[in-house]
């Protein structure tokens, strides 16, 4: 049974050293032994995501409209 791993970042695609660590993580975690979601919470480029979902890895997008709302 895989082990569920949920990595959360503010956006996909971003230039940040950080988010593209975190990202890089999420797609890279072996299928056999993970199963990996990206949770981005601010919209990101739709290409980014694409190739994210591409690659296999599930996005859930939470649409944050600030750095400070807890509601999308």
């Amino acid at each position: 049974m895989p082990i569920k791993v949920v990595t959360v970042v503010d956006r996909a695609g971003a230039a940040g050293g950080g988010e593209r660590v975190a990202v890089d993580l999420a797609t890279r975690l072996a299928s056999e032994r993970f199963e990996s979601v990206l949770c981005v919470t601010r919209p990101s480029s739709a290409a980014a995501l694409d190739a994210i979902r591409a690659g296999g890895t599930p996005v859930l997008e939470l649409n944050r409209r600030s750095r400070l709302s807890l509601l999308p």
